[in-house]
């Protein structure tokens, strides 16, 4: 009899894994991998568009034109032309596909704004020692002082920052009348290494720690560019960016925003608009939007990603960036040096570059040869055709790169491409982060960016890619510390462009069996949150492409925006994805959801023949049984009705599934943000039953 072989993925070594249920209940769980989106024709809906184009150059009889699309000569036999044309439409189907994953960063202008006059007043937190922090620190407390009380300036010394002492300064430098901080930590002297972003979240500890409520803003100085006119300045700076956007999803009410300044700041930029982004707008101006800055707890409508300019101020926004046309196809030309080289993703970006004639493929890791799998990749690829070395270096530490860079270069092998795909990745709130876990993260990816930069100096490149994360672009819970890394690279590419050299980077959602999905386990919930494993032979494809267009910055990632947008926006609302059609489309639209068994007709008749209080009975086990079914529990008994939601487990994601069992049920549009407004079943079937009623008057 014939046997059929099966492979079932493991956990490695020493990791374990809570399990989704409690012993002895005979009840099993298997984990599936996340699926892999590879049917380009049944995922993109404009599939036929490269099919037209090809056919009207047939049409026209335009044989120049349709020669330099299949990438062949006028007089190519046929046996010849076939392969050409499958190659095309393997190509175009690529195109196809990755062009729904392309984003990009763009800023739109913001209507000038006033500042609403209230009675709190500012403490502004200064890094000691940094004259240019100084300066902007007075100026911004002269103008939070026209709005409101004297605002203080507190010095603190950002190079050793102490989250004890810091949070006891914070009760001294304070009072009752107290709305907010205005940091300026991120201004702090920083080689990259992580001091500014580090000092930014000790201080975010201290005041969650101090248990005051408080809004937090966070100002920099270049460290994002609006545009080709106005580059990135400050690239480490920009890692408190990356900090940030987590941040805001982690503790929504303690988070204000961030407010980049011009590189040449003037009292008259600042003295502009910054006032009324911080404290809130006037109610001449605005349209009720959450005023009076400092209200922790709200859900801020306001912008939260800002950039000031002597010509005007611009919110960050992110949208699609589809290819902008045919350019010619990216070949490697020389050796080609990729960090990380043995793991995952750079043995997936080895495997093309070997393909499409890397004469050299020097690969650097921590362990070298000696990494798992070394041995198979390097025999691999040199059956592929290209020359291989596998090299032990850690590419933070100058000396030992500056040596192996030397060596190519005595050897004739001088590196004509850079693909830096090394990093860390590790899970931790900022509230439990500690400097060492902090700089492990950052230097990682970030020193060994600059060491290249700085070591490879004048070299003439062909590329310089820098594999970042969305956490960067977009944020991701418990990976604040990471989010600075990569918005730093994102930085960084830019930075480098500004300077005439080539950068491009490219910030990843998830790889379909690499990356993070593997090192950490986590493909299951990135999938149910949205985040869908790319197939990592299109997510190359993807990465040619960028380099064809000359791209700076692309954000490449599958993102279902339907089960994205709702959980992303579940405690406060985001102007950065508000231009992505699908999430319009998500936030406006209950999502119909699997309900629980009871009609809208029969609730509305019994709304009509009950009793308040029956029908609270009736919407109060609505309730439970929807809490019990998106937590995984036995029975609705097991959804106590006056336990908190959060200590039974609810999260982002739980919150919106349990909103759209309710929306579907009921018949009512509840927002993305319910179950945190009312705290445990209880108090969400009151306010159920009030928006019934409500409904039921007005029909």
């Amino acid at each position: 009899q014939g046997v059929e072989v099966e492979w079932t993925k493991i956990l490695p070594p020493g990791r374990t894994i809570p399990l989704p249920t409690y012993a002895f209940q005979h009840q099993r769980f298997w984990v599936s991998p996340p699926p892999i989106r590879t049917d380009a024709a049944a995922a993109v809906p404009d599939q036929g568009r490269a099919g037209a184009e090809f056919w009207d150059v047939v049409d026209r009889g335009d044989v120049q034109a349709l020669v330099a699309d299949l990438g062949v000569d006028a007089e190519t036999p046929l046996r010849e032309l076939v392969p050409a044309l499958s190659e095309w439409r393997r190509r175009r189907d690529q195109d196809a596909m990755t062009d729904q994953w392309r984003y990009r960063v763009v800023w739109r202008a913001l209507r000038p704004t006033r500042a609403a006059a209230t009675q709190g007043r500012w403490l502004v937190v200064v890094p000691s020692g940094v004259a240019a922090a100084q300066e902007i620190a007075g100026q911004v407390a002269d103008v939070l002082a026209t709005v409101e009380g004297p605002a203080r300036i507190l010095d603190l010394d950002a190079a050793a920052p102490d989250r004890t002492a810091w949070t006891a300064l914070l009760a001294t430098h304070t009072d009752n009348d107290t709305t907010g901080i205005v940091s300026l930590l991120a201004m702090a002297h920083d080689d990259g290494s992580g001091v500014g972003v580090w000092a930014t979240m000790v201080l975010a500890q201290a005041v969650l720690d101090s248990g005051r409520a408080w809004r937090l803003w966070a100002l920099t100085q270049g460290a994002v560019g609006t545009g080709a006119g106005d580059p990135v300045q400050n690239p480490v700076q920009a890692q408190t960016w990356g900090a940030g956007r987590v941040i805001a999803l982690e503790h929504p009410g303690l988070w204000g925003g961030l407010i980049d300044l011009p590189s040449t700041a003037t009292g008259e930029v600042i003295r502009r608009d910054l006032a009324a982004l911080i404290v809130g707008r006037s109610d001449e101006d605005g349209d009720g939007e959450d005023r009076g800055g400092g209200a922790a707890g709200g859900r801020a409508e306001r912008e939260d990603q800002i950039a000031l300019r002597h010509e005007g101020t611009y919110g960050r926004r992110l949208v699609r960036a589809p290819s902008s046309g045919k350019p010619d196809a990216w070949r490697p030309s020389g050796p080609v040096l990729i960090t990380g080289g043995t793991g995952g993703l750079g043995a997936h970006v080895a495997r093309w570059m070997a393909t499409h004639g890397a004469e050299h493929l020097v690969l650097v890791s921590r362990r070298g040869q000696d990494a798992p799998g070394a041995a198979h990749l390097h025999a691999e690829l040199e059956r592929l055709g290209a020359r291989v070395t596998i090299a032990a270096c850690d590419i933070a530490d100058r000396t030992a790169l500056a040596t192996l860079l030397n060596k190519l270069r005595t050897d004739g092998d001088a590196i004509r491409t850079v693909v830096h795909t090394a990093g860390v990745v590790s899970y931790h709130q900022v509230k439990d982060l500690d400097a060492a876990e902090v700089s492990r993260v950052i230097t990682a990816k970030v020193m060994g960016a600059v060491l290249l930069d700085e070591l490879l100096g004048d070299t003439s490149l062909d590329a310089f890619v820098l594999f970042s994360s969305n956490a960067g672009v977009w944020g991701s819970g418990s990976q604040a510390h990471y989010a600075a890394a990569n918005a730093f690279l994102d930085g960084f590419a830019e930075w480098r462009r500004a300077r005439g050299k080539p950068g491009t980077s490219l910030a990843w959602g998830a790889w379909a069996g690499a990356g993070m999905v593997i090192e950490t386990g986590s493909g299951e919930l990135l999938q149910r949150q949205g985040v869908l494993a790319m197939d990592p032979a299109l997510a190359v494809a993807a990465l040619v492409r960028a380099l064809e267009d000359d791209e700076r910055f692309l954000a490449v990632a599958d993102i279902d925006w339907d089960a994205f947008a709702p959980t992303f926006t579940a405690h406060r609302r985001s102007p950065l994805i508000s231009e992505i059609e699908e999430v319009r489309e998500a936030l406006d639209v209950p999502v119909v959801a699997e309900a629980p068994g009871k009609s809208v007709t029969e609730l509305d008749q019994r709304l009509l023949s009950s009793d308040v209080n029956e029908l609270f009975d009736v919407v109060l086990g609505l309730v439970r049984e929807g809490v019990a079914a998106v937590l995984g529990f036995e029975s609705a008994d097991a959804a106590e009705a006056k336990r908190d939601f959060r200590e039974l487990g609810f999260d982002s994601l739980t919150a919106v599934q349990l909103r759209n069992r309710l929306n579907t049920v009921t018949g009512l549009r509840l927002s993305v943000t319910v179950v945190f407004d009312h705290p445990n079943s209880e108090a969400l079937a009151r306010f159920v039953c009030d928006a019934l009623s409500a409904k039921t008057a007005r029909e």
